[in-house]
């Protein structure tokens, strides 16, 4: 039998109440597309930057291969092709970069001692190339402005004039022109002279010294090899050039001469005469009766020789 505090035990507690079962939670989604969608957006992203690169990459190719458009520096060509090996333009280049050597190797070799007709040649086949045009122009110009300057006549100055009117040297030109033209021989001057000339040898193969004197300074700078010589030395010098033995002596002048007129020191003008004379001898005993000579004279602007040289070359 059940005791009385075992029922009130019963009655005051409870028995313990049932608990719910849980509810089972739902399962989640599987999140897989989520990864695929990742992958997509990397590998759109990834082509976009793959396209950009390859978009400025392109973009500069293109700007520095047109820097090479009227380019003739080799190291240019050189940068493109060491940036672009397999480029769009790379055969291009190398063939350009190719005929830029062979021209700057032309040109190393007529730099400094070539001719006229080398830079002529040089200027036809590149005048392309600005550069070597202007070098070829300043080449031209010094080569055309030695050969006036050598030849000395005013139509050689006028020449270079011509063929280079904004020359290096169109002024130095200009001035020699006007001294050129100051000191051209006349047609009445060079008759004159050459008259000097003819008459003074003609004094000395007739031994007169009346028209010897007439035709010479009375102190000439050299006669005959002697320096500082007075009239009265002359007509001595002269007086021994003939003895009993010769007859007759003539001395004929050349057609040859060459007459150039240069400022002298009194404010006037000298002729330096370069020409040749031959002496014919007659003679009753053996010995010369002829010779040829090479001679140089300086005659005044009054007609007057001051210097007379004569030089053998040749006799029998």
């Amino acid at each position: 039998m059940e005791t009385q505090e075992s029922k009130v035990q019963n009655v005051t507690q409870p028995s313990a109440p049932t608990q719910s079962p849980v509810p089972e939670q739902p399962k989640r989604k599987s999140h897989a597309w989520m990864g695929w969608l990742i992958f997509i957006i990397v590998l759109l992203a990834g082509g976009a930057y793959a396209a950009k690169v390859y978009y400025f990459g392109a973009e500069d190719e293109e700007r520095l291969y047109a820097t090479l458009e009227d380019n003739y520096e080799e190291a240019d060509y050189e940068a493109y092709l060491a940036a672009y090996p397999d480029g769009k333009y790379a055969d291009e280049v190398k063939q350009r970069l190719q005929q830029i050597r062979q021209m700057n190797d032309e040109w190393r070799t007529i730099d400094g001692r070539g001719t006229r007709s080398d830079f002529l040649s040089f200027a036809e086949r590149y005048g392309d190339c600005a550069k070597y045009a202007h070098l070829c122009t300043l080449k031209l110009d010094s080569l055309d402005w030695v050969d006036a300057q050598r030849e000395g006549t005013p139509e050689a100055i006028q020449r270079y004039i011509d063929a280079h009117p904004e020359g290096r040297y169109i002024s130095e030109a200009t001035v020699l022109q006007g001294n050129l033209h100051d000191t051209k021989v006349e047609d009445y001057e060079r008759t004159a002279v050459a008259s000097a000339l003819s008459e003074l040898c003609t004094a000395i193969g007739n031994d007169d010294e009346v028209q010897l004197a007439n035709f010479i300074v009375p102190k000439m700078s050299l006669f005959l090899g002697k320096h500082a010589v007075t009239k009265a030395d002359a007509i001595k010098a002269v007086h021994a050039m003939h003895n009993d033995h010769i007859l007759a002596c003539q001395f004929i002048m050349g057609d040859d001469y060459k007459i150039t007129k240069v400022p002298d020191s009194d404010g006037g003008y000298l002729y330096n005469v370069a020409f040749s004379v031959d002496q014919r001898i007659e003679r009753d005993n053996p010995g010369k009766t002829f010779a040829s000579y090479t001679a140089t004279a300086e005659v005044t602007s009054d007609f007057k020789v001051q210097a007379l040289s004569m030089k053998e070359v040749s006799h029998h």
